[in-house]
């Protein structure tokens, strides 16, 4: 009835606001990935904001109003779809796209909760709607987009073209299997019809090692094609899994900080269940097309009352099994998106282990993943026990057809119009038959699952990654000099940085200070490329970030404000699986004058450390982020407070050190305390996302009452 309305389902619960974007897009015949839209609009786990929803219309070329109205103001006469605000039972915030108002005050509606399109009453709509709507039509200059969508029907095409001959041979090798099996039915027929009323003895043993061979050799076909169907998966499988890994390491930062990592490893699942049913997919449908078609062509030659018979079950099968479809997938999507939730709600508890037990707050911790679980046990049993119904009912179904089959075969022998081993032949050609039918309608169930899987699946791998290095653009870093021009950048409605200029000159030692929250840290993460600003660029000598994408460019190193560490020794950790001796590892440490920590390890660089590192201290961890990245020859340093959990003998050594570095070489230093900042070549001091002060230490203390309120508040010794 509501075909020709467009409608996109909701992947998570706070996706709602992706999903009516998607459903307007579509209505526009406008293409744009799922993913692509969240990033976009910046959905989080808290959802997304109807400005930012306006902002990304408004890029496509489209005219947008928000206003404040009601739903007796909306009439049939105005431009359609709209996006509505709308709260639910549980006061949650929600979207809906509103596709018309029928003449008898009706609105057809997209709920992205929903599985399609459904009209509701005006009353309905005016109970929940919170009075915000965004009307929005298509400029005549309007840009549209056509991103290319991979669907599933093409992802699997890509992965089962490079296995073409594979998948051939374990077709072939399954339908003879399951010929000889045939085959072999036909056995009982042979010995109740010709061999014992004919009392055929010594034919016996001949046809009796015959069928035995077309036995073994259908066992010997059944191993093959199940090693055989092993390789092929794992083929596919892991080639898959880890491209997307790598996919996940090249996209945008921003992109994955806004995701929850219990979500993003669920994503991994998700390409499993999809390779799974590609494997039954492309085996088991072909072989049950041609299977199914024999054994329906011999059923029909044996006795077309009984196939009958047969078909009627089938109906009965297939009415029951579509009859739980619905309710199927609405349990599926809703035990993804839980199992998500677990995830993320169990490692964020790991890794705050030491924060739980330290406030004694392990009731806490233990109800926040109390109540994820039970959520996800709830949906579990109801799945279970829908289940459970299905399979009764069935089951009686199954069995009582069973029954009723027989005793209408038996009939048909006392009338003298069947023989025993037609009976016998039909049971077992009906398994053949009853077998695939089965199948076919497993897949539906299958199909599903695996439809939001790769959906899911998709919203991350049709992000799009930075391609692009320095070297492509033959950057002449002889020549270095770094322009920040009009920087800006929104997150969500806050603007954490604004009209950010800067001119940093070749070798100097740049220092970014400021109280927290001021911008530091992002505008570091600007620079090192890791971070796209909303307005502005930022050039390293005749190339701009607007024109460079990659983002893990050898010329620049960057050292993150907390300490990031993998499982390994630390010798692998400062190395990264790059070219350095150790021995200008030890230089580089002496340098530092940091000797003494590594000394009193026990394995010196070889030594093994725990996940995130948690065998070290704060600053043992700091250090060795900081040597590996120094100890790469890089252009340009960022270094995000790299002395915070040092102490002040330590924190002075390093200092020293890089305030000595070669004037090769320019060195950012990110910092809320002064010492690291006190001999810099420029200081510059940030405030509300902006840089209100720059000069010299000395300088900044005679002009700027913020910094020399800072340095004052810390009461650093000689200044």
């Amino acid at each position: 009835m509501f075909k020709h309305f467009k409608h996109t389902q909701q992947h998570e619960s706070c996706d709602c606001g992706v999903a009516a974007v998607s459903t307007i897009l579509k209505s526009y015949r406008i293409c744009d990935s799922y993913g692509v839209i969240k990033d976009a609009v910046e959905t989080d786990k808290t959802g997304t904001q109807l400005n930012l929803i306006s902002e990304y219309f408004k890029s496509l070329g489209f005219i947008t109003c928000m206003i404040r109205t009601q739903i007796n103001e909306l009439t049939p006469r105005l431009t359609y779809p709209i996006l509505i605000h709308v709260y639910l039972e549980n006061a949650a915030e929600h979207y809906i796209v509103i596709h018309a108002m029928t003449r008898r005050n009706k609105f057809i509606i997209s709920d992205p909760r929903d599985k399609r399109v459904r009209k509701v009453s005006k009353d309905t709509l005016e109970a929940i709607f919170s009075g915000n709507a965004l009307f929005l039509i298509a400029a005549s200059d309007q840009s549209r987009i056509y991103h290319e969508q991979t669907t599933i029907y093409t992802f699997m095409s890509s992965l089962i073209k490079p296995n073409l001959s594979a998948v051939i041979l374990l077709i072939v090798s399954s339908i003879v299997m399951s010929i000889l099996g045939l085959f072999s039915s036909t056995f009982p027929k042979l010995v109740m019809d010709s061999i014992i009323p004919y009392d055929l003895k010594n034919s016996l043993p001949v046809y009796g090692i015959i069928f035995v061979i077309c036995i073994i050799f259908q066992s010997i076909l059944r191993a093959y094609r199940s090693m055989g169907m092993y390789y092929f998966m794992r083929r596919i499988e892991v080639p898959t899994i880890l491209n997307f890994f790598e996919h996940l390491l090249k996209i945008p930062l921003h992109s994955i900080s806004q995701r929850q990592n219990g979500d993003l490893l669920t994503r991994f699942q998700d390409i499993i269940s999809v390779i799974n049913t590609l494997g039954t997919v492309t085996i088991s449908v072909v072989v049950d097309v041609i299977i199914g078609t024999i054994a329906l062509l011999l059923m029909t030659n044996t006795n077309p009352k009984l196939f009958g018979a047969l078909v009627l079950i089938i109906f009965i099968n297939i009415l029951l099994i579509y009859f739980f479809k619905g309710p199927y997938q609405r349990i599926n999507q809703q035990q993804v998106s839980a199992q998500g939730q677990v995830n993320s709600v169990m490692i964020e508890s790991l890794q705050n282990v030491e924060t739980i037990k330290s406030m004694k707050v392990d009731k806490y911790a233990i109800n926040r993943f109390e109540k994820c679980y039970e959520k996800l046990t709830h949906l579990s049993h109801k799945e279970h026990a829908m289940g459970t119904l299905q399979q009764l009912l069935l089951g009686c179904i199954n069995e009582s057809s069973g029954i009723i089959f027989l005793m209408l075969g038996a009939f048909m022998i006392m009338d003298g119009s069947l023989k025993i081993g037609d009976l016998l032949v039909f049971q077992t050609l009906s398994q053949y038959f009853m077998g695939p039918i089965q199948n076919f309608i497993d897949l539906q169930m299958r199909w599903v699952e695996a439809k939001i899987a790769f959906e899911r699946f998709d919203e991350i791998a049709s992000l799009s990654e930075y391609d692009a290095d320095y070297e492509h653009h033959n950057l002449n870093m002889s020549d270095a000099y770094i322009k920040i021009e009009k920087i800006g950048l929104k997150q969500k409605h806050k603007e954490v940085l604004k009209d950010v200029n800067l001119n940093v000159i070749k070798g100097s030692r740049v220092a970014l200070v400021g109280l927290s929250g001021s911008g530091k840290s992002t505008l570091s993460k600007v620079l090192a490329g890791l971070i796209r600003p909303t307005t502005g660029s930022v050039s390293i000598a005749t190339n701009s970030f607007d024109e460079v994408d990659d983002l893990e460019t050898v010329k620049i190193g960057y050292m993150p404000q907390k300490p990031q560490l993998f499982q390994g020794t630390i010798l692998e950790n400062i190395c990264c699986g790059r070219a350095v001796s150790v021995e200008s590892i030890q230089y580089l440490i002496h340098q530092l004058g940091v000797k003494d920590i590594f000394d009193s390890m026990p394995q010196k660089l070889n030594t093994v450390l725990f996940e995130n590192a948690s065998n070290l201290s704060g600053g043992e961890q700091q250090i060795i982020t900081l040597i590996r990245t120094l100890i790469h020859n890089h252009d340009i340093y960022i270094l995000d407070e790299p002395t915070a959990n040092l102490d002040s003998q330590h924190q002075k050594s390093v200092c020293e050190y890089l305030m000595q570095q070669s004037k090769e070489r320019t060195v950012f230093i990110i910092s809320h305390q002064i010492l690291p900042v006190i001999h810099c070549d420029l200081v510059c001091f940030m405030e509300n996302g902006t840089i209100s002060g720059t000069g010299t230490h000395h300088q900044l203390l005679q002009i700027h009452q913020g910094y020399a309120t800072l340095v004052e508040n810390q009461k650093v010794d000689g200044l």
